[in-house]
């Protein structure tokens, strides 16, 4: 009885799994069909796979053919039945007597056939063995029963080669996103690098190295899920973009590589990477969230940069550290005079992430003082890093860091963890710091959860938020993430934490961001307190910025004071606090305290 249209639809779909169908001749396979028509005692044997309009032998012995319409097949009856079928005599057999292998000139007679059932019970072909002479009394209950067993060795045969490709295409594909891996990138791209290099002229390959911009704050905001899934939107996009002969791969995290033969022009590779990064921004929405996708590529081309696969693959990715320092979301080609950047650069970031997993990443502190009284009021924490030499490193000498945003929020934490627990400290001994200001990267401020885990941090140790200020740059008002910057400072401020908007003058910073954004606090930058003494323009900029500050209701803070002239004027024009090595240079936690006490003991002796 012929199969249900759905019963049919899952047995196609039992035989395709084993992607069988059209591929070369294998010994295992032709040994169970020689063996069958040995002990069938038959010139022929086949190996029959019933597709779903045609018979195709996967062995074939005695038989020239390699396929037939499935219309005229006689497996087709032994799938339908799903058990043994023997034909004594086919040219008198109602099923089969017009078949044009009984009727034509093979003139078979003969069949006999055991259905190839698979484990989940779908009968997917037949094994099979057939002649040109009738045989009445069919097969001998012997010859039956090895036939279905050697039927069932060929199912066994099929699950072990599905089950060897399945671990070759683990050993070279990634399981999330099915594309290829690390190792089988180096195979498929040192092949391709032997024949294009042999050419007489070389053919360029381009080998793109992308990876995706701030996907550990989507990791952290919302769960590795929506990690996990974004990967699988990337490289979903990814294999959508590329031409039939180019190749996407993941090496790893949230990096990707796409190996492009025969790439032409510089010109024409960055014009259609920078395609690719806008079609990787498309909106991808994750249960009700909008999750934002963005990529940073470096591109090196063969054989000028490279002429092995480890080769371009280093170069490429020195360009991709150029493309997230020049801003991200862009493409950068490699050219020789960026390796010695990148590689001081890649020891920066080296020597930050040993600091951060060592502990080594520390607050030194420098004091405000009131004009007026000549208390500290407060202090601003600097970052510090002791090296693996016992070198302390100035925030200059690690700049670049903050502007990575792993590196940039690995530091704040660092920070964040140690000035709160120093302001405990002196909580606890009943010396009054005033506050401490911290500076906050636009990294860290672009993290969705940066207010949660500052206020978390305080309330675990115990700690008002009016202890604490945050100062951020002009430059964080800017461009992509300006919106989540803006709900940071907002939370923030509304929790008590005051805002100061730290080298006021000479960014990009317009009244209407300080109507806009929660700023409490404008701190006059260095280069304008510098010149006040001898430079007219500059004290009146500095006179200015104080009435725009006293008008708007914020405080002002002047900072780099160096001299007592420079701290002289600054009264005069209504400033009241001051911070600079004229009063102080940045001290330790420890020094600070020592500071702190003597200027309760001379407030003390005052009252």
């Amino acid at each position: 009885m012929p199969l249900t249209r759905l019963q049919e639809k899952a047995r196609l779909a039992a035989l395709y799994k084993y992607d069988v169908l059209d591929t070369p001749a294998e010994a295992s396979f032709d040994r169970i069909s020689r063996a069958a028509a040995e002990i069938c005692s038959t010139p022929m044997a086949l190996v029959s796979l019933v597709d779903d309009d045609r018979q195709w032998f996967k062995s074939n012995i005695g038989v020239t053919v390699s396929e037939t319409p499935r219309a005229v097949s006689f497996c087709t009856h032994t799938v339908d039945r799903g058990e043994l079928l023997v034909v004594p005599d086919a040219s008198v057999d109602p099923l089969f007597f017009d078949s044009p292998f009984v009727a034509g000139e093979m003139s078979l007679r003969f069949y006999a056939g055991a259905p190839l059932t698979t484990p989940d019970g779908h009968c997917i072909g037949a094994l099979c063995v057939l002649h040109t002479e009738k045989r009445d009394e069919g097969l001998s209950p012997i010859q039956a029963q090895m036939l279905e067993a050697l039927a069932a060795q060929v199912v066994v045969e099929l699950e072990l080669r599905r089950c060897v490709a399945q671990l070759q295409w683990s050993a070279h594909h990634d399981a999330l996103t099915g594309l290829g891996n690390r190792v089988y990138f180096h195979k498929q791209l040192d092949a391709l690098l032997a024949k294009q290099i042999g050419r007489d002229p070389p053919a360029r390959v381009a080998l793109a190295l992308l990876d995706l911009d701030h996907f550990k704050q989507v990791n952290d905001a919302y769960g590795h899920d929506a990690g996990d899934a974004l990967l699988k939107v990337v490289a979903a996009r990814l294999d959508d973009f590329l031409m039939p002969d180019e190749m996407a791969a993941r090496l790893g995290g949230d990096e990707f590589v796409l190996i492009l033969p025969n790439c032409g022009s510089d010109f024409l590779v960055e014009r259609r990477l920078a395609q690719l990064i806008e079609k990787l921004r498309e909106p991808y929405v994750f249960e009700g969230r909008q999750l934002d996708v963005s990529a940073s590529i470096g591109v090196a081309c063969s054989p000028r940069a490279g002429r092995d696969s480890k080769t371009l693959l280093k170069h490429a990715d020195i360009a991709m550290y150029r493309a997230k320092a020049a801003g991200r979301s862009v493409v950068w080609m490699y050219r020789r005079a960026l390796g010695d950047d990148v590689e001081r650069r890649v020891e920066i970031f080296n020597v930050v992430r040993a600091a951060i997993r060592s502990g080594d990443i520390f607050p030194y502190y420098q004091a405000q003082f009131d004009l007026e009284t000549g208390a500290i009021v407060g202090c601003e924490a600097l970052a510090r890093l002791r090296d693996s030499t016992g070198k302390i490193r100035l925030p200059a000498e690690i700049e670049e860091a903050f502007d990575d945003f792993d590196l940039g929020v690995g530091i704040g934490v660092c920070i964040l963890r140690r000035v709160v627990k120093d302001i405990r400290g002196w909580i606890d001994q009943g010396i009054d710091v005033g506050h401490v200001s911290i500076n906050a990267s636009a990294a860290e401020l672009r993290r969705v959860d940066y207010a949660d885990a500052m206020l978390n941090t305080l309330a675990e140790a115990g700690v008002p938020p009016a202890y604490l200020q945050v100062e951020v740059t002009e430059s964080v008002f800017l461009g992509r993430g300006s919106e989540r910057v803006e709900e940071t400072l907002n939370a923030l401020n509304a929790a008590g934490i005051a805002i100061a908007l730290d080298d006021f003058g000479t960014g990009f910073a317009s009244l209407s961001h300080l109507k806009r954004f929660p700023v409490d606090i404008i701190k006059i930058d260095r280069s304008f307190v510098s010149s006040v003494e001898d430079n007219d323009d500059d004290a009146t900029i500095v006179a200015a910025v104080i009435g725009l500050a006293r008008n708007l209701g914020m405080k002002i803070v002047a900072e780099g004071v160096e001299t007592a002239g420079q701290a002289a004027i600054l009264r005069g024009l209504g400033c009241r606090v001051v911070q600079g090595n004229h009063f102080s240079r940045p001290v330790t936690a420890d020094a600070l305290t020592r500071m702190l006490e003597a200027d309760t003991a001379v407030d003390a002796a005052r009252s």
